[in-house]
């Protein structure tokens, strides 16, 4: 991974113990956050004053896939639960100390998917 600071690109390191990413976002504040290993479980870094810096614990599967900001700014990643072979995910939200699993099981998913969606429905009437 490399930066570009105008004038020259220079390699920026991965987060601690990470080989390969499959998850960036940059943040409000411009901070780019990504996903990393955290004792063989998925983890999510930020990149702070030219060091990454964990998100808090790490969340239990292999590695986040992606990281999505909602509409009313709320940070959410999926994480990949099991093999490729029996792909699984789950959803998690940044309380801004701690990644929080979103409630229900987790959601098997085909290996083509591309987009996923996930959200609260109300029902009202009027």
């Amino acid at each position: 991974m490399v930066r570009w600071d105008g004038k020259t690109y220079s390699e920026l390191p991965l987060p601690p113990g990470t080989k390969e990413m499959h998850a960036l976002l940059l943040d409000a504040d411009g901070a780019l956050i990504a996903d990393g290993d955290m004792n063989n479980d998925a983890g999510a870094y930020r990149f702070v004053n030219n060091a990454w810096a964990p998100m808090g614990e790490a969340m239990d599967g292999m590695h986040v896939d992606r990281f999505v900001y909602l509409s009313d700014g709320t940070l959410v990643c999926n994480v990949a639960r099991s093999s490729y072979s029996e792909a699984k995910t789950a959803l998690y939200r940044w309380d801004g100390n701690a990644w929080k699993p979103l409630k229900g099981a987790d959601v098997p998913i085909k290996q083509d998917v591309e987009d996923l969606c996930a959200g609260q429905m109300d029902a009202s009437s009027s």
